[in-house]
């Protein structure tokens, strides 16, 4: 194990204790799985394309990703519970009319003014449920390397069964 890269990741997941920074964190990982799967093609796709055309990849490519994946995994269990606790939460708060927090009232408020700003659509319902662009972006991962690199479709597949909903 690289001990740089092991003391980055637990301040990285150390500071995803903070519900906003979880979500900063978990919507950067993802990007960076995102890239990677692009530059990852599948080998029945790269046996097509020239070798010009393949990216060059450095030796710790592959050992990095470990270390993505165990990120993503700790933040969408933290991420999961603060959903749960928001779930746990908006069940005792029928009986209050609002909520009396200064931050609260705040961040509606610029929440709004912001939101009129922008142009309705899906961009909107990505920033409220991010969640769905993770799950997106790792059903790809799920798809598209199922055959030709199996621990990536093994650790996206338990990041996906940590954003599946609880019955």
């Amino acid at each position: 194990m690289h001990p740089v890269w092991t003391r980055q990741c637990c301040i990285i997941v150390e500071m995803g204790n903070s519900k906003f920074l979880c979500i900063d964190f978990l919507n950067y990982l993802i990007d960076v799985i995102q890239i990677m799967t692009r530059n990852l093609k599948p080998k029945a796709a790269s046996a097509n394309v020239e070798n010009k055309d393949l990216p060059v990849y450095k030796p710790g490519d592959i050992e990095r990703s470990f270390y993505i994946f165990y990120m993503t995994e700790k933040l969408l269990k933290k991420w999961k519970s603060f959903q749960s606790s928001k779930m746990s939460t908006n069940m005792n708060d029928t009986s209050r009319a609002h909520s009396t927090n200064i931050l609260d009232l705040w961040r509606q408020n610029w929440c709004r003014s912001s939101s009129n700003t922008k142009s309705p659509g899906r961009s909107n319902d990505v920033e409220l449920n991010p969640a769905s662009r993770w799950k997106d972006v790792l059903e790809e991962l799920v798809v598209n390397f199922t055959e030709d690199y199996p621990f990536f479709t093994l650790y996206s597949f338990q990041c996906l069964e940590l954003l599946q909903p609880e019955n």
